[in-house]
């Protein structure tokens, strides 16, 4: 079971590249008021507005991502930093 689901995560982080930039914002994701949160991402600060409703497909964030696609090719690794940062 351990070597599958190794294998499995692995895949899942190559498939999605999103979510590998994800892991690496977490540090730099920091909570500042209400539903409001900061990325800092190289020289740029992003802000990311994360319901309290939880959904991600509610989320908005600042990037051009999300200004481009509006979440319709799912979630900026913005909004997916600040969904892990809440998770843990």
């Amino acid at each position: 079971l351990f070597p599958y689901t190794t294998l499995f995560r692995s895949r899942v982080l190559k498939d999605n590249p999103r979510l590998v930039g994800a892991r690496k914002l977490m540090q730099e994701t920091s909570y500042v008021e209400d539903d409001v949160w900061h990325i800092k991402s190289g020289d740029t600060i992003y802000r990311v507005i994360y319901p309290t409703d939880m959904r991600v497909e509610n989320a908005k964030c600042t990037c051009a991502w999300y200004l481009k696609h509006q979440n319709s090719r799912g979630p900026c690794k913005h909004i997916l930093a600040v969904k892990l940062k809440k998770e843990v």
